[in-house]
């Protein structure tokens, strides 16, 4: 019950509050939007894996089960950074794209 309850806690922490990037920004506003996003998705992420991890240090739960939130954890973490850094890499890509082409718009 509780872990439902933190979970759809973090899901409306990283839905919400976040910027929006515009289809119509281009170059060095583009990725500065991005990585202001990509940082607040990681401070949500830190702040929702804090809160868990408080709840997880209650007596009903056992050190197995801790340990296997601890890994779980660091790979949502992983993963986030390696998503991040995927969207970096097109993002920039796109940008040598458009500055090659300027007559395809790819923003």
């Amino acid at each position: 019950m509780r872990r439902g309850f933190v979970l759809f806690l973090s899901i409306l922490v990283l839905g919400s509050g976040l910027p929006t990037v515009r289809a119509f920004q281009t170059g060095t506003s583009y990725m500065q939007a991005l990585r202001h996003r990509q940082s607040a998705e990681r401070k949500a992420l830190r702040i929702q894996q804090k809160a868990l991890k408080q709840t997880m240090k209650g007596p009903e739960y056992s050190r197995l089960e801790r340990k296997r939130m601890k890994r779980q954890m660091k790979a949502e973490r992983k993963l986030l950074r390696a998503g991040q850094r995927d969207e970096r890499l097109s993002a920039r890509e796109r940008m040598r794209f458009a500055e090659n082409n300027p007559d395809d718009l790819q923003f």
